[in-house]
């Protein structure tokens, strides 16, 4: 019998929790708000602020985030360029909020937005330091 000590490092539980959260959280506003359209003023003018483009931007965005988070949980290399893929959407979704809307609507989304930045660079650098260091397989 051996006492085998799981070699998953607390990070990777913390990072693939709150991956789930957020995901999961995306996913249910989204779909709350794509079914109630016709019947929430709320969802309404929520799922018309946004274009077209920006909810295949948000879907692939919660895509990549979670593969990320399944790649690093699962200890695999591809975690990096799959978390750094989401950092360069993010970059995109940023550009196109600064570009689209209105200076109330930015300083008001503005915590979210610098730390949506903090946790996508963060899980991008923690991921390419366990690549680096042979945790990833």
């Amino acid at each position: 019998m051996t006492n085998k000590k799981s070699s998953r490092p607390i990070l990777v539980w913390v990072i693939s929790a709150y991956s789930a959260y957020s995901i999961l959280a995306v996913a249910l506003i989204s779909v709350w708000v794509l079914s109630n359209v016709d019947s929430s003023p709320l969802a309404f003018i929520v799922a018309h602020a946004f274009s077209p483009v920006e909810w295949v931007l948000m879907g692939l965005h919660v895509a990549l985030e979670f593969s990320a988070a399944c790649a690093l949980f699962t200890l695999r290399r591809f975690a990096f360029p799959l978390s750094f893929m989401a950092l360069c959407i993010t970059a995109v979704q940023t550009l196109m909020c600064l570009l689209n809307y209105s200076q109330e609507f930015i300083v008001a989304t503005m915590p979210w937005m610098i730390f949506s930045w903090v946790v996508d660079i963060g899980i991008c650098l923690y991921a390419r330091n366990l690549r680096s260091r042979g945790v990833l397989a």
